[in-house]
């Protein structure tokens, strides 16, 4: 059955792929947010605190997934503002309309056309995409937040090449997080932003490791992989105790099968 499965995915995936689209198993890997929240949920993991950083137009699948936790969302673009209310008024939230960063002070920030796109940081392909330079304020994350915060606490970092900068701005507070979700990149789109290595090295020297690579994004230039996100936990995290592929009963069916046995198995 197993087999006969596989064979019809790649059978209705051969013919819905001129449209752009296909279909994935629903524990694939770089699985939907939705996804990701829906697996955490039947562990047991529920955020009771949740810092969103790099809000834009807000991230629906997180606002679903805890919509009881208490919210702190940072987004720097004045624009966005209107999303900002509304969330508050939907969730037990503040805002605040600052970047993220490891100093408090000001800071220009490119507001692009495409909001999404807004950074600290200027495109490689020059001012056509930087949009305007805007004076703006910048905050440590440990400035805006409470003393105290009801763990568990997720933060989302999505700052267009700043999320390090970001982290640095938590200090010690960073052991605080139980669970960690970063917009990486793998080649320099901006002048100055930390890749993907870059962001793996400095949350591994923060105590924290992979647990999940998420949504991406490839570039228009070549259909190149362009940025993922990348979900981690601290290296002690419950969700890392088991080191196991297999339960028991798992192991025991999963011998019981001779194709993979003779390495044939689909």
């Amino acid at each position: 059955m197993k087999r006969f499965v596989s064979t019809v995915y790649r059978g209705l995936n051969r013919l819905i792929e001129p449209f752009g689209v296909r279909l994935l198993r629903t524990n694939a890997p770089t699985r939907s947010f939705s996804l990701f929240f829906k697996h955490l949920k039947a562990l047991g993991f529920e955020a009771r605190t949740v810092v969103d950083v790099g809000v834009a137009f807000g991230t629906a699948a997180i606002y679903d997934a805890f919509p009881r936790a208490r919210y702190f969302l940072v987004e720097p673009v004045a624009e966005c503002r209107p999303v900002l209310e509304k969330l508050k008024q939907r969730l037990n939230a503040e805002y605040f309309l600052v970047a993220a960063g490891a100093e408090n002070g000001e800071v220009t920030f490119n507001v692009h056309d495409d909001i999404s796109g807004s950074s600290l940081f200027p495109q490689v392909e020059g001012e056509a995409l930087d949009g305007e330079a805007r004076p703006t304020p910048m905050r440590r994350l440990d400035s805006l937040l409470p003393a105290t915060l009801e763990r568990p606490v997720f933060l989302k970092l999505d700052t267009q090449g700043a999320e390090i900068e970001a982290l640095e701005g938590l200090g010690d507070r960073i052991a605080e997080i139980d669970l960690l979700i970063v917009e990486t990149t793998m080649m320099p789109m901006r002048h100055g932003i930390p890749q993907f290595a870059d962001v793996v090295r400095y949350c591994d020297e923060a105590g924290f490791a992979v647990y999940d690579v998420l949504e991406g994004h490839v570039r228009a230039l070549d259909g190149a992989l362009a940025q993922i996100d990348l979900a981690f936990v601290p290296k002690e995290s419950v969700l890392r105790r088991q080191t196991a592929f297999f339960n028991p009963d798992q192991l025991a069916d999963y011998l019981k099968t001779p194709s993979k046995l003779r390495g044939t198995g689909s």
